[in-house]
């Protein structure tokens, strides 16, 4: 049984016996577009992925961008981790 994680209406990772799989939901179904040997790969790709495509024109907005897909992803994530902050917003290692 694969697992399926939704990051958006558009957008899920899903697994085969294989792969780690990003795909995106065209003309009324989902389709492959990236495969990867775990997990951590998928979700990097995707997260550059998305910042490359973003309509970013220089450095600054780019790093605006990176920002909004991380909070993106951490939101899809919301159910399966807690992220650990301190107290000005930054990830803590909580190891």
């Amino acid at each position: 049984m694969p697992i399926v994680v939704k990051i958006d209406e558009e957008t899920r990772i899903i697994s085969d016996p294989l792969n780690w799989i990003v795909q995106s939901f065209m003309g009324g179904r989902w389709r492959s577009k990236t495969y990867h040997p775990n997990y951590r790969a998928a979700l990097l790709h995707l997260g550059e992925t998305l910042v490359r495509e973003s309509n970013a024109e220089d450095l600054a907005e780019a790093l605006d961008r990176v920002e909004e897909v991380i909070d993106k992803l951490v939101e899809a994530h919301k159910d399966v981790i807690t992220p650990v902050v301190d107290d000005e917003g930054f990830l803590v290692d909580a190891s």
